[in-house]
């Protein structure tokens, strides 16, 4: 074999591995279902499928759902290095609420839930409205608002879009997101929505470099508010998903490999 040729082909084999690794490496964890759930605060409700990921709250009758909180915890905490996103998602349908410019008080919302899931303290958890010790919750709420907490609620000031009119009993099913990207060793960027097809609703929240002292997040959830007067609400596919993209020593040793095996070619 020319000797040329075998160097060529061992920088190329060497290139293609770095790739192949850091391809690899994208996906740190592949989407999990959210099958553990709970709920406080409504002792009359009645609620199914807690263990699966199509729960639903409520059992359809007048404001069976309303008031209620409800979470449901990761199969296992997620921290975030830096470089890594953590993106929640779900499909939701409401029954029987309030239709109106969007103040009705329906949260939605990421948590670190500091062990209070598991002792089964949700007013602790989550205090009526998610006021949560530290800064260790980001939630969307249908009046516009997004917020984190530390003592209590803070609104966060994010870049919105609004759009539609907030229904609280519908065919059309809502479209949850929302993704934490820890972008430096005391910040991160979150997106998050919330859509329906129907009369073109969108909200809409983006909030870039928030400074966080917590990138530790165990559960999901939200609260359908007292003002909502909600039958039923009923979640399908519920789940979280971590990703990654390379370190920058990756993508420099990526980028030395390409040069590396053009400078081959030339000779």
């Amino acid at each position: 074999m020319n000797p040329r040729y075998k160097n060529t082909m061992k920088t190329k084999h060497l290139f293609m591995t770095t790739c192949a690794a850091l391809v690899t490496s994208a996906a740190v964890q592949a989407a999990t279902s959210v099958t553990n759930w709970k709920t406080w605060n409504n002792d009359t409700t009645v609620s199914s499928g807690l263990n699966t990921d199509s729960p639903t709250f409520g059992n359809g009758t007048s404001n069976n759902a309303d008031g209620l909180w409800y979470a449901g915890k990761f199969g296992s905490a997620v921290t975030l290095g830096i470089g890594d996103t953590l993106t929640v998602s779900a499909i939701i349908n409401l029954t029987g609420g309030n239709h109106d410019t969007g103040d009705n008080d329906f949260r939605l919302g990421i948590f670190n839930d500091g062990g209070q899931f598991d002792a089964n303290s949700g007013e602790n958890w989550s205090a009526g409205y998610m006021l949560v010790p530290g800064t260790d919750l980001f939630q969307i709420r249908t009046n516009g608002a997004f917020i984190s907490t530390a003592t209590n609620a803070v609104d966060l000031n994010a870049t919105k879009i609004n759009n539609g009119l907030f229904r609280g009993n519908h065919v059309e099913d809502y479209v949850f997101s929302m993704s934490i990207t820890r972008d430096s060793a005391t910040t991160v960027d979150i997106v998050s929505s919330l859509t329906r097809n129907d009369s073109i609703y969108e909200k809409l929240y983006t909030e870039n470099d928030r400074a966080t002292s917590n990138f530790t997040f165990t559960a999901m959830g939200g609260s359908f508010g007292g003002n909502l007067n909600l039958d039923q609400g009923s979640y399908s596919n519920a789940q979280y998903e971590v990703t990654s993209v390379p370190e920058p020593s990756a993508a420099a040793l990526l980028s030395f490999g390409g040069v590396a095996l053009m400078m081959r070619r030339r000779k």
